[in-house]
């Protein structure tokens, strides 16, 4: 599979899935507006950064075996956020909205969603297996297929949630839950086949 074609696809799956930083998207769009909601959506661009490097370091010191196994670790990790996200999509999203009244500046709005993005385990977890181990194989491919990968999962990673804030934040209207539903099932649907698709690419590893 071509590797902008894996990071849009992962980009849309992990942008849509149920977590931390939807939950902030929603909740500071429907609080504060379109102007909140955006920053929220953008805070992927400040706090992955510093990750990826972390991760591609380490990842650079191992052998490709090790790299198998971490593509097998990062193909379970990506079934689980689809087991995740499924099992997510039965819940209403105004449930995970917080309810304090203290919207705050956007300025006090980006800070949260950096801290809430920068100890999300989540984050560290992608990074360093399915994410990581992608993201070496592209980069082992040529420097532009491993930008083509990167480019193309923030492009839906973010574009996606700066679509839903802006949607949320203009409306100021509660999300139909069975649009919901159905955009967290597609995305978990993305996240189970490109977890059996690194499964695959772990193989030739060994």
């Amino acid at each position: 599979m071509n590797f902008f074609i894996q990071g849009l696809l992962l980009g849309l799956g992990l942008g849509l899935a149920p977590g931390p930083l939807l939950a902030l998207v929603i909740s500071a769009s429907l609080r504060g507006g379109f102007s909140h909601g955006l920053r929220v959506a953008l805070s992927p661009l400040i706090t992955d950064l510093p990750i990826i490097i972390i991760s591609l370091v380490i990842l650079q010191q191992v052998n490709d075996s090790a790299i198998g196994f971490l593509s097998f670790v990062g193909a379970a990790v990506l079934m689980y956020f689809a087991y995740e996200s499924w099992m997510g999509s039965k819940n209403d999203p105004q449930s995970l909205i917080k309810t304090d009244k203290d919207i705050g500046s956007t300025n006090k709005t980006l800070a949260k969603a950096i801290l809430t993005n920068f100890v999300n385990p989540s984050a560290w977890l992608f990074w360093m297996t399915a994410g990581g181990t992608l993201l070496t194989n592209a980069w082992q491919k040529s420097l532009v297929e491993a930008f083509s990968f990167v480019f193309g999962f923030y492009l839906l990673l973010v574009g996606g949630k700066v679509l839903l804030a802006l949607g949320i934040g203009t409306t100021r209207n509660k999300i139909p839950f069975w649009l919901y539903k159905l955009l967290i099932r597609i995305s978990a649907l993305l996240l189970l086949i490109l977890g059996i698709e690194l499964f695959r690419s772990g193989i030739s590893y060994f």
